[in-house]
């Protein structure tokens, strides 16, 4: 079968034909030429018939190619409109709805590949806002040849466009067959459309902050040139601004990338994990999302293009300074790496860690095939694998920042002991929790982290130096890994920023880890010992 003979895939059919049923299809269409007819009234009656050009400071008259232009800027604004958010919403009901039926169950048996499945789902849930999308060309085609738009930039628009559909199509599908639960599929209840909004919420966040990979990662770089094509006006009255942002969001590691290699660059190896991770979930809905070489894989690529967006933004912050910020945009970069460094190691321990009935599973299989134990990258395998995985991953992209930013490496390696103490914690104590007798009790579990690492830091802020000693604050404020981030900022921009009571930051650092390594010994022993409990008992199965 060809990867894209969308006529024998039964996924792609499945979903096609629900979505453009004749009564959907024509309300579809008389809503988008509503829509569209209203575009062209408030481009045309809603603006004002002069305007004040500060460029030039002169008072120009808003003719009909400017109508005309605002038309056809509105109209693409439409068309992104149509499948960044209707079809991203399709996409995501559709699979959940799949995963919720089982239907899934039953095309895993068919000879159909995973991906072709994975590309049923992905291109058929969304066919009819692809239809619509078609059905705006009629208006924008006639619009680009009377306003003489340049060819070239619209082309580079729709491919730009087209590929960020297509990628977050895909990692909403993710998202949406991520659950191991029909009943909890994701997007199928209220706190689905909260995710939903809360997503697109980040995308906006994320192109604020002025980092060429976070803003590849969004939407923004395919409708940016096309505003400074339409409206150069606009952008030569910022142009100083304009100038020194388009150097650094156009580049990685100080080199200059054309826009779009740039968002091939980031979004490409995401997609492909991507389309990992759904094959993954199609193939057997009770294994994780990644395996634990993928999930170190993915986790140092991140890492890595995220240093390379710094260290652009940095280089042409310093010589354009302008809208730079100084010392508080490099201690955001810093913040924003050990956020992620937590985010992949505490999230990377999650899919790690085995629970109960796959760790036993994957101890009988070792047997059967007459090895005492598996291979540590196993899905099955104890969460020590990915553990050492990830310290390497860790300690290399610290490296990286070394050269990025010029605080010691001594310093670097101190924050990134502690960092990798706090996963080694919570690695532990998930993994004794998973093989434990009290492996179904996840909302106990939950409550003791929540109190450990939210309430007891909170409670010893507010009774600091009031009931409880300064030094009893710093261990039990130690316990959390949030309230230790700003800690680690400032030791690696070497600000005076936090202010400690009786002890530097350093030592601050070192009570920490002494404390949090006593609990990871702690948590890691009681897992061992229920690791063991477990090859025993596969030991003595027939």
């Amino acid at each position: 079968m060809k990867i894209l003979d969308l006529r024998d895939n039964a996924l792609f059919l499945q979903n096609w034909r629900e979505r453009m049923r004749q009564p959907t299809v024509i309300s579809g269409v008389a809503i988008t030429l509503i829509i569209i007819l209203l575009i062209f009234v408030s481009a045309f009656y809603g603006q004002d018939a002069y305007r004040y050009s500060g460029y030039n400071s002169q008072y120009q008259i808003q003719d009909a190619m400017f109508w005309l232009k605002k038309s056809l800027w509105q109209i693409l604004m439409l068309q992104g409109g149509l499948m960044l958010v209707l079809g991203t919403w399709s996409v995501t009901r559709m699979a959940s709805r799949e995963r919720r039926s089982g239907t899934l169950e039953f095309h895993r048996n068919s000879p159909t590949t995973r991906l072709n499945q994975a590309l049923g789902l992905i291109l058929g849930a969304p066919s009819l806002e692809w239809c619509l999308f078609a059905l705006t060309f009629i208006f924008v085609i006639p619009l680009s040849l009377i306003v003489g738009f340049s060819f070239i930039i619209l082309m580079k628009f729709y491919v730009s466009l087209i590929f960020m559909v297509f990628f977050y199509h895909t990692i909403f599908v993710l998202f949406a067959l991520s659950s191991t639960s029909k009943s909890q599929a994701a997007f199928n209840r209220l706190p689905g459309i909260l995710m939903f909004i809360g997503i697109y919420v980040l995308v906006i966040t994320m192109r604020t902050q002025n980092l060429s990979v976070l803003y590849h990662a969004t939407f923004f770089p395919a409708y940016d040139e096309v505003w400074r094509s339409l409206f150069p006006m606009a952008y030569q009255e910022n142009s100083y601004r304009n100038f020194s942002q388009t150097l650094y969001l156009n580049s990685w590691w100080g080199i200059a990338l054309p826009s779009l290699i740039l968002q091939a660059l980031v979004q490409l190896p995401l997609l492909i994990f991507a389309f990992k991770g759904i094959e993954r979930k199609i193939s057997t809905f009770d294994i994780p999302l990644f395996s634990k070489a993928q999930m170190t894989t993915l986790s140092f690529l991140v890492l890595f293009l995220f240093l390379g967006s710094a260290y652009s933004f940095l280089i042409y912050g310093n010589m354009y300074n302008y809208d730079y910020g100084g010392d508080s945009r490099v201690r955001w970069i810093i913040y924003s790496f050990i956020c992620f460094a937590f985010f992949f190691g505490l999230g990377g321990t999650l899919l790690a860690t085995p629970k109960q009935l796959s760790f036993f599973k994957g101890l009988l299989r070792a047997k059967r095939s007459g090895k005492n134990k598996f291979d540590l990258s196993s899905d099955s395998a104890s969460h020590v694998g990915w553990l050492c995985a990830y310290a390497l991953v860790l300690g290399s992209t610290l490296l990286l920042l070394s050269y990025v930013l010029s605080a010691p490496v001594a310093l670097k390696i101190l924050v990134g002991l502690n960092i990798l103490i706090y996963v080694a914690v919570f690695s532990g104590a998930l993994e004794y929790f998973r093989l434990s007798v009290h492996h179904k009790k996840t909302a106990i579990f939950g409550t003791i982290v929540g109190s450990v690492w939210i309430v007891i830091p909170i409670l010893a802020e507010i009774l600091k130096n009031k009931v409880i000693d300064i030094n009893v604050y710093y261990v039990l404020t130690s316990l959390s890994p949030f309230s230790r981030i700003e800690l680690f900022t400032s030791v690696l921009t070497r600000s005076n920023s936090f202010s400690t009571f009786t002890l530097t930051p350093l030592q601050v650092l070192f009570q920490g880890a002494i404390v949090n390594l006593l609990l990871a010994g702690v948590f890691q022993i009681l897992a061992s010992r229920e690791r063991k409990k477990w090859q025993t008992l596969a030991a003595k199965s027939n």
